[in-house]
This record gives structure tokens, C-alpha cells and sequence, in this order.
């Protein structure tokens, strides 16, 4: 976890959603229909963009559309906290109700919650009722969890990201696909079980959901942030850098590879990834990630141990502060001479 202008960014958008059409056998990608359940008007079903351009979504590891989902991505990457995009919803909601149209009142709970996106209380109302219209829609367990990862109820949305999977595993005969829809649901998995503490079980889900070429940068950045956060800073500055021989242009990895090396004891190679991030986009690195402002931009998305050690980096400081995900602030401090040893 960019615009074609050096500007500030637009507030971030869910993308499009799009419905699955089921498949009898195995459980492939089926070809992606319209935005809500049948009968439902898309321009209701979106704020727009496509799906991965959101300015935190995914993006891809190959060709001309992948690398720009990649620099719109770059920005605002969804690190291991929510990410405010919605999920797609998956073929269940489609077929929800009998031939003839979809159930009016699930259209409506689909439409209700696209409307309410940045209310938590009206998302989880309109998800909760999506739920108990179709409580084998996988898509609405999900986008449940997903709104609940934003309003910080990580428990709560650890249950219903499994719930998802669980019912994306019964509709594929048991097996578990890392594309798609799932594999979003993966990396919001590894979000909150992050948040939980589960850094093991987070870092296992971020490298499953990075197996979808069009998730590979978001969930790759993020298990080098957990791999951070765990203390591995060798295996994160690997990672990192992994991320950035793809995709030079992925603005929040060079912040944090930035991060990663301070802490690790290399001040000299931390100073040039940040010049570099200061000079990239034409002039966008610096816009987006000036010395004033850059704590400010990843704070609340990475975890707190890698936005300490930014912090840390810009007082030119053994020692950074962040907030945890139990609201608490805690100091952290970097030996950077004995890390480099």
C-alpha cells in the first residue's frame, strides 16, 4: 500500500463493482457483468473508476494498464490498515433472487450502502441487511468486513473476511482461488489480522492475495510493512525493493524503503531513496511526500513500527513515535549502529 498530474489527489474512490456470473464447473474467472444485482442501475453503484483505479486499489504486474493501476496506486497505498474500496460483489447477488429480477429489497441494500460509503454506521446497516436477505453472499460478508476494518473493529472484521472466504472456498468445491474478489478479501483478511496481532497469519494471507497479478503490488507492499512490524528488516528491505525494480513509480514502497534502511543503519542509502522519491512524478513525490506532510499521509495505513521509523528518519533520530492499533502512542527506538553490524 500516481495522478496524471502533480497535484494533490483526489479523495479515494472504490472501484467499479461487478457482479459473477456462477460456474457449474470448476471455478475459473467468470466473465464480470454489471455493477449490482440484476435490475439495479450501475450509476448507482459507484462513485467511478475501474476496478483496481482506485487511488489505494490494486494494480498490476504486467503491460501498459498494469503499471498505470500501479501509479494511481502508488499514492495511497492500502497498507495493512482498511482500504477504502469496496468489494466486488460476486455472483450471488446476481442470482439472489427468482427469475424474473432481483429481490428489490437486496437491490436497495447494495445501492444504500454505495450511498453511505464514508458513514460506518450506514455501511454496516446496509451490509448487515444485504447479509440477512442473502446470508450466502459472500460479497456482502466481505464489504461488511471491510467497513468494519475502516471503523476499526478489527475482531469483528476478521469474522466476517473468513465468513467470506469460507463461503468462496463452498462455492469453488472447497478449494480457495487467490484472484479476484478473493484475493482482495485476502489482503483485508491480513489487514485486520494484523491489527490483531496476527502478524504471521497476516503476512501468509498478504503473500496468498499476492499471487493475483493485479494485487501484487498492494499485498507485496504489504507483507514487507508486516515483515517490518515483525522485526524481519532485512526480508522487508527485500521486498521493497523487489516492489520497486517493478515499479520504480510506486511512491509509498520508496517512502518505506526509506524507513526500512534508516532503522536498518544505512542513513546514506535511506537518503537516496528519499531524494529519489522527492524527485519522482516530475515533481509528484515531493507534492505528495514532502518532509512536512509525509508522516501525515501513511499515518493510519502502515503499521505503527514502520510509520515510527519515518518519522524517525525525518528528525534524523534513533527514536519515532506512532500510534498503535489500540490507539495508543507508542516511542519507538532504531539502533541503527547495531542494526548495521
Amino acid at each position: 500500500m500516481g495522478p496524471a498530474r502533480p497535484s494533490a489527489p483526489a479523495a479515494p474512490r472504490a472501484p467499479r463493482h461487478s457482479a459473477r456470473l456462477p460456474t457449474p464447473k470448476g471455478c475459473g474467472r467468470p466473465p464480470r457483468l454489471s455493477a449490482l444485482p440484476e435490475g439495479a442501475s450501475s450509476s448507482s453503484s459507484s462513485s467511478g473508476g475501474g476496478s483496481g483505479s482506485s487511488s489505494s486499489g490494486g494494480g498490476s504486474s504486467g503491460g501498459a494498464g498494469g503499471s498505470t493501476n500501479r501509479r494511481r496506486a502508488a499514492a495511497l497505498l492500502a497498507a495493512a490498515v482498511a482500504a477504502p474500496w469496496l468489494l466486488p460483489p460476486l455472483h450471488h447477488a446476481a442470482h439472489a433472487a427468482p427469475r424474473g429480477g432481483a429481490d428489490p429489497a437486496l437491490i436497495k441494500a447494495f445501492t444504500d450502502a454505495m450511498a453511505a460509503q464514508g458513514n460506518p454506521e450506514a455501511m454496516e446497516r446496509a451490509w448487515s441487511r444485504a447479509i440477512e436477505l442473502a446470508p450466502d453472499n459472500a460479497a456482502a460478508w466481505s464489504n461488511r468486513g471491510t467497513a468494519r476494518l475502516q471503523a476499526g473493529r478489527w475482531a469483528d472484521a476478521y469474522s466476517d473476511l473468513s465468513k467470506s472466504l469460507e463461503l468462496e472456498a463452498a462455492r469453488c468445491g472447497g478449494a480457495r482461488m487467490a484472484d479476484g474478489a478473493s484475493a482482495l478479501v485476502l489482503n483485508q483478511l491480513g489487514n485486520a489480522e494484523g491489527a490483531l496481532g496476527r502478524w504471521g497469519d497476516a503476512m501468509a494471507h498478504f503473500r496468498e492475495a499476492a499471487e493475483d497479478p493485479e494485487l501484487e503490488s498492494i499485498a507485496g507492499a504489504n507483507y514487507a510493512l508486516a515483515a517490518f512490524e515483525t522485526g524481519q528488516q532485512e526480508l522487508a528491505v527485500k521486498e521493497a525493493r523487489l516492489l520497486l525494480r517493478r515499479d520504480p513509480s510506486f511512491l509509498d514502497m520508496r517512502a518505506a524503503l526509506a524507513a526500512f534502511l534508516w532503522a536498518d543503519g544505512a542513513p546514506a542509502a535511506a537518503e537516496g531513496e528519499w531524494e529519489a522519491l522527492q524527485s519522482a512524478g516530475g515533481g509528484l513525490g515531493a507534492a505528495l511526500y514532502g518532509r512536512d506532510k509525509a508522516v501525515a499521509r501513511v499515518r493510519g495505513r502502515w503499521p505503527p513500527r514502520a510509520t515510527a521509523a519515518l518519522a524517525a528518519f525525518l528528525a534524523v533520530s534513533e527514536r519515532g513515535g506512532a500510534e498503535g492499533y489500540d490507539g495508543r502512542v507508542r516511542e519507538y527506538v532504531f539502533d541503527r549502529a547495531a542494526a548495521s553490524k
